[in-house]
């Protein structure tokens, strides 16, 4: 029986990455996140998330290198 996933990185660890063939999920953040493009945005954007978000930490939107038309709002 499966374990309880707790983080999406869990469940792309163990689903995503098997069944699109990435050899590790490392490989497959690099080759799918947005992340990469966030810092390119033009348009007036708002990205907004909670700081307790069970499946996504707060820190990786904190970490994103952002454009100046890019706002990030976290709530509590």
């Amino acid at each position: 029986f499966a374990s309880r996933i707790v983080r999406i990185r869990e469940f792309d660890e163990r689903f995503t990455v098997p069944q699109w063939g990435f050899g590790t999920v490392e490989e497959y953040y690099a080759t799918a996140s947005a992340a990469r493009f966030v810092k390119r945005i033009e348009v007036p954007t708002l990205i907004l998330h909670s700081l307790d978000d069970p499946l996504i930490p707060a820190r990786l939107f904190e970490a994103l290198e952002r454009s100046d038309a890019l706002s990030l709002h976290l709530t509590s």
